[in-house]
């Protein structure tokens, strides 16, 4: 009998101290499906779509988005990565839990399988609330958090952490580098600037797109 071993890639938050290439081939559609544990605000979920939609746009990747609810069948897509949405994801709650009592917590998560990643992958959105409503408590500098409401931070931290973990499952890597995509743990200081994917990362990619063009072209 073969043991299965289940490993959690994890993307932490460390609190710090006081133009698309020409193509014979439309690209790959790849299914971003949304799994929520509550029902979320509509206007997070198209925040959401529209800044990770951002950092992965230089890939030309066609990410199309999709909210699994009840029994309703998901659309047809090349790829497909279910993204868990845990806890409650609302910026706007009036009531935010404790905020974290460490330094370092997972803020999501992808799950590989006798060494290979899977196309399921987690983001706890309870944690994301507690780091940014205890950040102010521990001496993180978050001076450029006056520029932003905690609505806007959270959505781009969100984004942050479900772009992160979309390059694991669409690279099929687990492995973290110096990137602002792949980066772990995050810093808070990474909130001040849009993330960027590297041109590597966008070749990588951009791979994905190719796979399929001459898969196509045998068929023709």
């Amino acid at each position: 009998m073969t043991t299965r071993i289940l490993i959690f890639l994890s993307l932490c938050w460390v609190a710090a101290a006081a133009e698309p290439p020409s193509s014979l081939f439309a690209p790959p559609t790849v299914g971003v499906l949304l799994k929520f544990e509550r029902q979320p605000p509509m206007m997070f979920v198209k925040a959401l779509q529209h800044q990770v939609g951002a950092i992965f746009r230089p890939s030309s990747l066609d990410l199309k988005w999709e909210l699994l609810r009840g029994n309703r069948q998901p659309g047809t897509y090349d790829r497909v990565v279910v993204i868990e949405m845990r806890g409650v994801c609302d910026p706007n709650q009036s009531k935010h839990p404790e905020p974290a009592a460490d330094a370092r917590v997972n803020l999501g998560w992808t799950i590989v399988n006798d060494g290979e990643v899977l196309p399921y992958a987690v983001v706890d959105c309870d944690q994301i609330t507690r780091v940014l409503s205890g950040a102010p408590h521990r001496g993180t500098n978050f001076a450029f958090s006056a520029m932003y409401s905690f609505q806007s931070m959270y959505n781009r931290l969100a984004s942050r952490v479900l772009a992160h973990e979309l390059m694991h499952v669409l690279l099929r890597t687990s492995e973290h580098h110096q990137s602002d995509c792949m980066r772990s743990p995050l810093r808070p200081i990474d909130l001040a600037t849009e993330p960027r994917l590297q041109p590597s990362e966008i070749a990588a990619l951009r791979e994905i797109m190719r796979t399929r063009g001459e898969t196509l072209a045998q068929r023709d």
